[in-house]
């Protein structure tokens, strides 16, 4: 009987030469070489059958060297493609087991640990899974926001023919054809302007009017070019979507690591490559069948992983984004969730194998591999005929041999040919050796030797490299190792077998998730790349807050409106330049998250590739995994550094935030800047006499808040209504002026602003360009006024007057450059009264050698404190108010003013006229022969008044005062 059952095993093997590959080497190796192996267990002389009473499977060991030896057999060319298929196997299985890319849960005592290391780990890993899965899904959503419900798609979609459409035409219920109708309106008063501007264009005696040729060709632009700005931003920030929409900046962070098993099996057999029937490439050397170029930490590695859960029913992609990916990887891995080859097998006959594993809408292209659904369905009037052999993916075989277990057993599937179980279960018993659970003939299956068509079966490969599912079966029943493996070929318990406990130690099953590598490793690992991804995250989220979305929307809107109302073409390059804007915050905060993530990614492959530069290499799997997790440390140092900064550093929490912010920051500041180029001109018609009204109400509104303070306005001083000031204003004697320097810095940067007022009106572009920079400039000083913002008021004013000088536009006054030098003098002496070096050469100013004097040492918005003389109070019999010290006769310092209403001011002013600056100005007013110069006079007057002592403040006749500056107006009308 032995030398029949080695007749038959040689036979089978030699049938089998042309089907022998790396994806059924081990079927070969266990139904054909191991055959004898697997049909008894010997003992005492006695072969014993898988089925038998008794039995409940059969279990052995094996090394990869004996899987390889066996398949040197035929001539010297099959030893060698045999040999290198062998090879090629037992190097996918050594070098899979032992970086756990699939991993084995053992039955019996054993388990415990792992199962308590795998729960101990939930600590960690759920609590960041699921952050990072919310943060995932609710930046993605706000960023998609900021894209579909803009204004400017909206628009785009209303007034252009580009084919963009806008989620904001069904939010708001408006139809294109309302929406222009009220277009039209607008249109109609352009048009209208335009009209306008051109009959102002021409002046008497045939002159062009420069200013109205300028906005009349602005007009004619803006009604062309604003819907083509807008189909371009529309077309911008479609295409900003569609680029960004297979971003992963909300994938997995979690599937770098673990491997979702099951649905790799499931899907696909264990593909070597991954996803697809290619063989992987994976080979060993000389020392170890473990290919150390996919260690999991190494950027083989990495991608190899990535292929292989780029199909994962846990890490689902659902319209292009992940489902909470990261929490369903972390609770089956932390629940030591399993799976066996009796499922795996029963799997590959339903319908739903056809498509992807938890997935129904078949978009895989090529199909799954190794589902025998429609094998068995087109096969069924065959599956009972055992008169012939077939192939298992259909026609007959007539080289096969059908003899062995299913034949032995057909009573259990087929009676007279026709079968009498669903045609999967005929199938699956008939092609694959092994997985019978029941029936009548269960010792005759057993009993039996494997079949050839068995043996041969190729289904599952996918015509490449990927496993059969009878391999697949096998392997499922084997836990593999570095060097080799141990089987067990499962049948069930029969007679005293099935008091056996179920948890025997030598039962393999398989976890759904592995995690791969060393776990110390690569727990440092899952730390890291989670937790930068979170703040990268948390920071776009935050910056998205800080932008606001309203302000994206009104912004475009409000530029649309004024350039189809007033038509200045600023509002045009405005709109484009909020597109720009809005598609580049887009793609900085998709792009971001992702920048942050391979940057602290790439630290394990500096540390790597500086070793190896050094010379260092690694041999053997374990010094491979120690020298290539090292740097998974230093990557989980930084990014738990990179926690507890943005936690706690301000500064860098902001400069991680502007990151996202700094496309819109510049998008808004150069848009306000063109808006208010296009609306500086309009703003100062006929400004002389307005300028004279408006300053003549700020000088004495001014006034009156000098000496009539609202109540806490100075909140440490008790404030008496009903007097106690005795000045007649209800003002405290104790009342607190602003600081001197406070004073005269509002004084310059007030008249510095009067003198570029007229220079926004110029036609010249660049004058105009250089006088709204400096506005910006002083802005900024005046908010805050340090040694950086001084010079670059310096700088713009220089640069300025560099471009008036080179200017031909005749509208441009010549007092102008003189006007700008002595702004320049007033910015000098500002400087040194805060303490700041003056240097005229190099027109800058810098830090004085040495600390300034007690007198100016008090901050930008210190309040300067001054003692004041107490003023005596009235006696009862005064009737309570105050009296006025008797008033000398008024000398002005020998000064004569020739104009009689100036004369009878400063008589106004009484002794205060002799003060040098109210002097200054009072000669200013007395010489002055138009308005501008009148305007100057006032001007000085005011910050004269502005720098008077309380006590003299409340010397002045406000009456007076006021009366006389009214008979200067009218003078000087």
């Amino acid at each position: 009987m032995g030398a029949l059952l080695i007749l038959l095993l040689g036979f089978s093997v030699s049938k089998a030469k042309a089907q022998y590959q790396a994806g059924t080497v081990y079927q070969y190796y266990l139904l054909g070489t191991k055959a004898g192996d697997v049909q008894s267990n010997a003992k005492d002389g006695k072969i014993l059958h898988m089925g038998s009473l008794g039995s409940g499977g059969v279990s052995g060991t094996f090394s990869y060297d004996d899987i390889v030896n066996s398949a040197g057999v035929g001539s010297d060319d099959d030893k060698t493609k045999n040999s290198d298929e062998a090879k090629e196997f037992s190097s996918i299985m050594a070098t899979y087991s032992t970086f756990h890319y699939f991993s084995n849960r053992v039955e019996g005592f054993s388990s415990i640990l792992p199962y308590i290391g795998r729960a101990l780990s939930a600590i960690i890993l759920l609590p960041e899974a699921l952050v990072l899965d919310i943060m995932a899904t609710v930046v993605p959503l706000v960023i998609s926001l900021i894209a579909k419900l803009n204004v400017i798609r909206y628009l785009a979609s209303m007034l252009t023919n580009f084919g963009i459409t806008s989620d904001l035409t069904k939010a708001l219920g408006i139809t294109k054809e309302q929406f222009q109708t009220g277009v039209n309106a607008f249109l109609s008063f352009a048009i209208t302007m335009i009209v306008i501007t051109l009959a102002m264009m021409f002046k008497p005696g045939g002159r062009i009017d420069q200013r109205n040729s300028s906005k009349l060709k602005g007009r004619l632009f803006s009604i062309v070019a604003i819907p083509i700005i807008l189909g371009i931003g529309a077309q911008f920030i479609q295409d900003v979507m569609n680029l960004t929409s297979a971003s992963s900046n909300s994938s997995s962070a979690f599937s770098r690591y673990l491997v979702d098993d099951r649905s790799w099996a499931y899907n696909f057999n264990f593909a070597p490559n991954g996803n697809d029937d290619k063989d992987g490439n994976i080979h060993g050397n000389s020392s170890s069948y473990v290919d150390l170029h996919f260690n999991p930490y190494t950027p083989e590695g990495e991608k190899r992983i990535k292929q292989i859960n780029e199909n994962s029913s846990l890490a689902q992609k659902i319209g292009g984004k992940y489902d909470f990916s990261n929490s369903s990887l972390a609770i089956a891995y932390v629940m030591s969730d399993s799976f066996s080859a009796q499922d795996y097998i029963n799997y590959k006959g339903t319908q739903a194998s056809e498509n992807l594993y938890g997935q129904t809408d078949g978009s895989l292209r090529g199909g799954t591999f190794g589902s025998y659904y429609q094998y068995a369905l087109d096969q069924q009037n065959d599956l009972g005929d055992i008169s012939k052999s077939y192939n298992p993916s259909g026609g007959v075989n007539a080289n096969g041999d059908v003899t062995g277990s299913y034949q032995s057993a057909i009573g259990d599937y087929a009676k007279d040919n026709k079968l009498t179980v669903n045609p999967s279960i005929a199938w699956r018993d008939r092609f694959i050796y092994g997985v019978k659970t029941s029936g009548d003939n269960l010792d005759k299956y057993y009993g039996a030797k494997p079949s050839l068509e068995q043996m041969q079966n190729g289904v599952g490969t996918h015509n490449g490299s990927a496993f059969s599912d009878q391999s697949m079966y096998l392997i499922l029943s084997t836990m593999f190792g570095e060097t080799g493996g141990k089987y067990y070929i499962d049948a069930p318990a029969r007679g005293v077998m099935q008091a056996k406990a179920s948890f025997d130690s030598n039962r393999s099953t398989y976890y759904v998730v592995s995690m791969v590598g060393n776990p110390l490793f690569t727990m440092f690992g899952m730390i890291a790349k989670p937790l930068v991804q979170i703040i990268a995250l948390i920071a776009c989220l935050i910056a998205v807050l800080i932008m606001g979305l309203l302000d994206m929307n009104l912004r475009p809107l409000v530029a649309w409106f004024k350039g189809m109302t007033l038509g200045d073409i600023e509002y045009s390059y405005a709109l484009l330049v909020y597109s720009i804007g809005i598609g580049g915050t887009v793609i900085s905060m998709t792009v971001m998250p992702d920048v942050f993530v391979k940057v602290v990614d790439y630290i394990p492959q500096v540390i790597s590739l500086s070793l190896e530069s050094a010379g260092v290499s690694m041999q053997t799997p374990q010094s491979s995994l120690a020298f290539h997790g090292l740097g998974l440390i230093f990557e989980s140092v930084i990014g738990i550094a990179m926690g507890v900064l943005f936690w706690k550093s301000e500064k860098f929490r902001s400069t991680l935030i502007s990151l996202y912010t700094f496309c819109w920051s510049w998008a808004r500041v150069t848009g306000e800047n063109l808006e208010r180029q296009a609306s500086s001109a309009g703003q100062r018609i006929s400004r002389d006499q307005k300028t004279m009204n408006a300053k003549r109400e700020q000088f004495w509104s001014k006034a009156r808040d000098k000496f009539t303070p609202e109540p806490n306005r100075f909140p440490n001083i008790p404030y008496d209504p009903e007097g106690g000031g005795g000045d007649g204003f209800g003002a405290p004697e104790e009342q607190v002026p602003l600081g001197v320097r406070e004073i005269a810095k509002n004084g310059v940067v007030e008249r510095s602003m009067n003198t570029l007022y007229d220079l926004d009106e110029s036609d010249d572009e660049k004058v105009k360009d250089g006088s709204i920079r400096l506005q910006n400039d002083l802005e900024d000083l005046e908010k805050n006024p340090t040694k950086d913002n001084f010079n670059d008021v310096l700088e713009s004013l220089s640069d300025l007057q560099q471009k008036v000088n080179q200017s031909d536009d005749e509208n441009i006054d010549n007092d102008s450059n003189s006007q700008l030098e002595r702004t320049r003098e007033e910015l000098f002496d500002l400087a040194e009264q805060y303490g700041f070096k003056v240097d005229g050469l190099t027109n800058s100013v810098n830090e004085p050698e040495s600390s300034p004097s007690p007198e100016f040492n008090e901050g930008p918005n210190t309040v300067k404190m001054t003692e004041f003389k107490e003023i005596p109070k009235s006696s009862p019999s005064s009737g309570g108010g105050y009296q006025a010290p008797p008033q000398e006769p008024v000398i002005h310092n020998h000064i004569v003013y020739e104009n009689t209403e100036v004369k009878n001011l400063a008589t106004a002013f009484g002794n205060i006229s002799n003060n040098e600056q109210i002097e200054k100005a009072l000669s200013q007013l007395d010489k002055a022969n138009d308005h501008k110069e009148v305007q100057h006079g006032f001007l000085g007057l005011q910050d004269a008044v502005d720098n008077l002592e309380l006590s003299e403040k409340k010397e002045i006749d406000v009456e007076k005062v006021s009366k006389a500056i009214d008979d200067i107006l009218k003078s000087k009308k």
